[in-house]
């Protein structure tokens, strides 16, 4: 995120949701940023429902997802960052690539958790206008490249998705365009498409 916001430059607005101790919310090079954290961290002590509701005109260039480790409440949190993100923005979101069942399952059982974020990179990945990569790098870390107006739909697949546990995950990960860091890289510079 640091990387994406230096190539911004020092206009970037960037939006954080689920700031926990701002490990990532203070090594943001960037003066305009936000952080949204109902428990700890962040500028804005509430939750992202009630900041997307309280602040419907904030635009951003770059927001990253990594609140409450749901389906649904990731799902939540993308459709309200697409309304919110400028042209030609990026979205990122923690939690990809859960490396074993217990690391899925919701609720939470586990130290370790990435819930079930997965499944929403399923929706992503066939949703038009939407350009996405998930770089095997810290659980995970999905990369939504919006090249032109972040105003599209998100494919709702919901009736498959929400049911679907980790032997789902790992039968269908092949749907889902994963990087390491230099392709993912190249990616970003344009060089790979």
């Amino acid at each position: 995120m640091t990387h994406l916001a230096s190539k911004i430059g020092p206009e970037c607005r960037y939006l954080e949701i689920g700031c926990a101790h701002n490990e990532l919310f203070d090594a943001m090079p960037i003066t305009h940023k936000i952080g949204v954290d109902p428990a700890i961290g962040g500028t804005h002590k509430m939750t992202s429902e009630a900041f997307f509701a309280d602040f419907p005109d904030e635009r951003f260039d770059l927001i990253f997802i990594d609140g409450l480790h749901t389906y649904e409440q990731v799902r939540a949190d993308l459709v309200n960052a697409l309304r919110v993100l400028r042209p030609g923005g990026y979205i990122g979101l923690h939690d990809m690539l859960p490396k074993e069942w217990g690391e899925a399952f919701v609720p939470r059982i586990q130290g370790e958790w990435t819930g079930d974020v997965w499944k929403v990179a399923h929706e992503i990945a066939v949703t038009e206008g939407l350009d996405f990569r998930v770089f095997h790098m810290d659980a995970g870390v999905g990369l939504v490249r919006v090249p032109g107006d972040p105003n599209v739909q998100l494919a709702d697949m919901q009736a498959e998705l929400i049911p679907a546990q980790y032997d789902y995950f790992c039968a269908h990960l092949d749907r889902v365009k994963q990087v390491t860091w230099d392709e993912g890289m190249e990616w970003l510079s344009g060089q790979e498409g």
